[in-house]
Formats: structure tokens, sequence, C-alpha cells
């Protein structure tokens, strides 16, 4: 019966169940997405205290935004124009958060004084990159302009109508109200304090300040040989193998860079060309006037340096007469009236040429030129390196309006188009011309067919360099068994032992060999191994860095103690830069202290929050990345 009940009211039943149920389950829902919405928001938590995603991002934006503002008070406008909201990492906004919460824990707040002196300073800043800027009419790199900042700001007054100004200027781009950049400041003066705070303890003593004074200005007395790669070349070329190229190309293929190549069109004018097919005939007046202009420099009569002239002599007798150099004269004057019209042709095929770039339009260079001239010449170039620029024929040769666009293409990869035009008209002995861009080929990784001659070069130097290890390495190890002395193995070698000038770790430039100082890369190896020598008449070689050509070896003769004489002047820089390192290894210690005691956990997608320091452990890198979130 009951059965019958139901399927004869199957419909009524099921309408009651679901009005029954869909609370339950509505209600589940709403739990689960509340429990959802919350763990998302948890993104870290620090010091026992979830961190939202909300307040990281707020405190990522407040960071970046002080360290761009400290890098536009240092750099003006040239960094005004970055990302102020991208410059933060993440490990920077994780020490920010735990080092506010140190600040709210230890009650740190800047006097009012110090914040009205730290505000002070950064708008004496500001205002005076302003003026600098706004003198030079907003143009310059930072290299011109630094000097004219670095002599202003010393003398800069407060004027809150230039503040005002350079706050709002859409050239300064800072484009913050006052209470924001002073807010700025103001949190950074906190942050300021508390490291104050931690590196105040450090202190330097006179027995420090001495003992560095000493190790750094200890000298050495050096006996240095230079062993040319050349030696082992001729060996290294027989051992190398075409396995051996290809391994070399193999192991680092981005060494080998075919670097951004200019292939550009050339319009010029044959000036003798045209000068015979514009025939010009000077006035007699154009003639007079050129050799008035000319006479003290090309048609003065050159004389004996004791000569003295008779007594009816006139002081144009001093000169070439006019009917003697008429000729030359005339010539001089053609020639300048044909580079008045070549000026002209080229100046109106330029602006033509730049006029139909403009409208987005690309035309033949000949149809910048009026028809039927035939002095005017067009010549394509194929693709060049910068350094080739020296190759090119004479009358195309201009080494500055080429490295204008390598310069751009190196500054913004791929800015360079085809139709780009130099903007003014080159010129050379030869003559002028102008220049558009064919084609700029981007800088690529050379394929190992084109790199081959270069993998053969660097495999061969490899090889040499090792034949030089090995067989220098035996030759000093029978100096140091007394089979023979350094003195033999450089006769042997043909090699020249070079006595050096006591020289201190700061004084590399001492290294010279036949007056010539060596290269820097090698000058930095050299001086590292020497003050590694403790024994006098110890050698050690070869010294060899990535980029030198040659090795060295070392042999000690002596340690000279460092010259007193210069301990006074010398000491504020050493006890500055001894306060300095301590104050960084206090702060260190100090960071790494609280980033552990922060116990910093991160919320994953699901789950509880898990240690920062096992996710880094067990990841090859950081677990957010090193990006914004």
């Amino acid at each position: 019966m009951s059965t019958g009940f139901f399927k004869r009211n199957e419909r009524v039943v099921m309408t009651l169940l679901l009005l029954l149920i869909a609370p339950t389950f509505a209600f589940t829902g709403l739990l689960t997405w509340w429990l959802g919405n919350t763990a998302a928001q948890a993104y870290y938590e620090i010091n026992g205290e979830t961190v939202s995603r909300d307040k990281f991002v707020e405190t990522r934006d407040e960071l970046s935004k002080s360290i761009w503002l400290g890098r536009v008070r240092r750099f003006g406008v040239f960094r005004a124009r970055s990302d102020r909201y991208r410059q933060a990492l993440v490990p920077d906004v994780l020490k920010q958060l735990v080092f506010e919460d140190e600040i709210a824990r230890l009650g740190i707040e800047p006097s009012d004084q110090a914040k009205t002196e730290a505000v002070r300073e950064a708008v004496l800043d500001i205002t005076t990159w302003y003026r600098v800027m706004e003198l030079s009419g907003w143009t310059g790199t930072y290299l011109e302009r630094a000097p004219d900042f670095n002599s202003m700001r010393p003398i800069a007054r407060v004027d809150m109508a230039t503040y005002t100004e350079a706050l709002k200027s859409p050239n300064f781009s800072i484009m913050m109200s006052k209470k924001e950049f002073e807010e700025t400041i103001i949190h950074r003066l906190r942050i300021d304090e508390l490291v104050r705070s931690v590196v105040n303890a450090a202190v330097v003593t006179e027995k420090e300040i001495f003992d560095e004074y000493s190790t750094q200005n200890e000298r050495r007395v050096l006996d240095l040989i230079q062993v040319p790669i050349e030696i082992y070349m001729e060996e290294a070329r027989e051992l190398v193998t075409p396995d051996d190229i290809e391994a070399t190309y193999n192991e680092n293929p981005q060494r080998f860079v075919l670097q951004n190549r200019l292939s550009v069109e050339v319009a010029r004018v044959d000036r003798a060309a045209l000068q015979r097919m514009i025939p010009y005939e000077p006035s007699a007046e154009e003639v007079e006037a050129r050799y008035e202009k000319d006479k003290d420099t090309l048609w003065r009569v050159r004389r004996p340096v004791n000569y003295v002239a008779p007594e009816e002599t006139t002081p144009e007798d001093d000169y070439r007469p006019l009917i003697d150099v008429f000729d030359a004269v005339v010539r001089a004057v053609t020639r300048d009236q044909a580079a008045v019209e070549e000026a002209r042709l080229l100046k109106d095929a330029l602006d033509q040429l730049n006029a139909m770039r403009d409208l987005g339009e690309s035309v033949p260079m000949e149809q910048a030129f009026p028809e039927g001239l035939e002095y005017i010449q067009i010549r394509q170039i194929d693709p060049f390196l910068q350094r080739e620029v020296s190759l090119l024929d004479n009358e195309v040769k201009n080494p500055a309006a080429y490295a204008t666009f390598f310069q751009q293409e190196r500054a913004i990869a791929g800015s360079v188009k085809p139709g780009d035009l130099y903007n003014l008209i080159a010129e050379n002995s030869q003559g002028r011309f102008i220049i558009r861009v064919i084609e700029m080929l981007p800088e690529r990784t050379m394929t190992f067919d084109e790199a081959i001659e270069d993998a053969l070069k660097v495999a061969e130097e490899t090889q040499a360099k090792k034949l030089m290890v090995e067989g220098i390495e035996v030759s000093l190890q029978r100096v140091r068994d007394e089979e023979v002395t350094l003195e033999e193995v450089a006769q042997d070698l043909n090699l020249t032992i070079h006595p050096m000038e006591p020289m201190s770790r700061n004084q590399s430039f001492n290294l010279k060999i036949d007056n010539r100082v060596i290269d820097l890369a090698a000058r930095e190896a050299v001086i590292a191994d020497a003050f590694m020598i403790e024994e006098k008449g110890e050698v050690v070689g070869p010294v060899i860095s990535d980029t030198a050509v040659s090795g060295y070896i070392i042999r000690l003769k002596g340690i000279e103690p460092p010259d007193m004489e210069l301990f006074d002047a010398l000491r504020t820089g050493t006890e500055n830069r001894l306060l300095l390192s301590k104050q960084r290894a206090l702060l260190d210690a100090y960071e790494l202290d609280r980033m552990a005691a922060a116990d910093i956990k991160v919320y994953q997608d699901e789950g509880p929050a898990v240690p920062r320091a096992d996710l880094i452990q067990n990841a090859e890198q950081d677990p957010e990345g090193t990006g914004s979130p």
C-alpha cells in the first residue's frame, strides 16, 4: 500500500525532499566558499600572524615606491621614468614586513625634527634636479647633467613653487602629491632609524685600523716572467681535432655572437661629373674676391728666414700676382659653386625622403632627385659590422654616421627599421652623401658553420694554455727541487725576467713590462697570487686570466713594510672602510636573526602554511620566484 502511494505521488515526494535538503546544500556551499576564500587571502604567515595578499601587495607597492623615489633623488629624471611599482622583489617585501613588525615592537618613531629634516633634504634633491633639467631644456644624459647637480645641490634652498612644479611636471614624471611624497620619505625614515639602531653598535679600534692599513699597504718585490701563448700555439694547432672544435662550440654557443649588421643605400653626387656637366664661368669680381680671400694662405711668396726686402719693394710683392694663379683661383670658385649645388641637391632629397617616411611611404632614392642627373650615384652596401666601417670605400665612409644606427639598435633592439634615414647629410673628404637603412640584422648566436673559425681559434688557445700550464708547472717544480734556476728556465724559453717596483695590493699599475702596464685582468690575477706568497724566493705560475694572451711566472724577491708616512693621510679612509664592513656584517646578522625568528610560512594552493625555509631548501629556486607575486 505504501509503495503504491509513493509511486502515485512520486513528484510530490521529490519536491518535498528537495525543499528539505536544499538549505543544507546551500549552507555547505557557503561554508566551503568562505573557508576557501579565507585560505586564498592568507598569503604568508609572519611572527604567527597571517599576511593577506592585499597586505603583501600594498607593502610591495610602498617599498617599490620608496626604492624608486630614492633612485630619483640620486639620478633625477634619468630614473624617474622607470616603473615605480616594480622595484621590490619578494625577499625584499618579506624583509620589509619583518622590519615593520620590529619597528612596532620597539616603538621606533622618528622625532618631528628628524622628519622635517628628512623631507627637507628630499625636497632639495628633487628641486635641484628639476632646476638642472629645466635649464638644459630637458636634454642630455646623466653623465652630462650630474656635474651641474653636484655644483647646485650644496647651495640649494627650499622653494615651494619649484617643489610643487617638480612633483607635477610631466617632464620629471614624479606625479605625486606633496602628502604622498612626504609620507613615502617618512615611512623610509622609520626603516632607517631601525637600521641605524643596529649599525651604531659597530666600533673600530686603533689596532684594527693599523692592522688593516698594514695588510693593504704591505709591499711585495717581485720578479715577473711573461710567457706568451704564441710559444705553444704551433703545437696546439697540431693537437686540435674537429671534435675539439665542435666541443668548444657546444660548451657555450652563446659566446659566439654574430653582432648587429647594417645594410644601407647611399646617395651621393659625383663632384667631378657635376662640374663637367654644369659649366660655370665666374665673374671677374668673384675671381678677385676669392684671390683676396686666399692670398695670405695660398699665394704668399715664401722667403728665406733672413731675407731682406729691397727698398723699392711694396706689400703686394709678397704675393704671387693674380695673373700667375688665375686658373687655380677659377678652379677654386668653380669647386665652391659645385659644392653649393651638391649641398642643395642632397638637402632637397633628404627633406623629400623624410617627408615620405613620415607619411608611411617608401620610394626609391632615385625619385628624390630630379630626373636625368647622371652625376647622382645610388649605391647599396652589403651588411657590415660596426668594426668593419673602416673597410668601406672612402666615398661612403663616415664612422660617426653609421655609429648612430648601431648605438640605437644596441640601446633598443629592433628600433632601427628599414627606411630610417641618417638625420644629417653625411660628409667626408670625398664629398657628401645621404644614408638610408635597408636592414639592420639582429644580434644572434652563430650557427656552428658560422662560428667554426672563431671556435677553432678558441680551441687552439685553450689547448695552448693547457700546454703552457703543463710545461711551466714541470719547470717550476724543478726550480723548487733546486735542479735548475729560474734564470735557466727563462733562458730555455727565450724569455726575460723583469724586476718589478715594490707594490702594494692597490698598486697593480706598477706591473710593467717594457714600460707598458700589463692588461687589467692579468694584473688582478698576478697581484692576488703574489700576496699569497709568504717565503722569499718562492715561485708560482703560470698565472693565467680567462681573457689573457699570456701567462706569468712570479718570484717573490722580498716583502717590504708599508709606508708609514702615508698612514695619517689614509687613516680616515681605512677607518671608514672597516666601519662600513662591520656595519654591513652587523646588519646582515640582524636581518638573518630576525628573518629566522619571524618563522615565515607560505600558504600554497591547499593545506596549511609551510615553512618558507623548507620550500627553499627543497626547491632549485625561491618558491615565490624573484618577481612580483
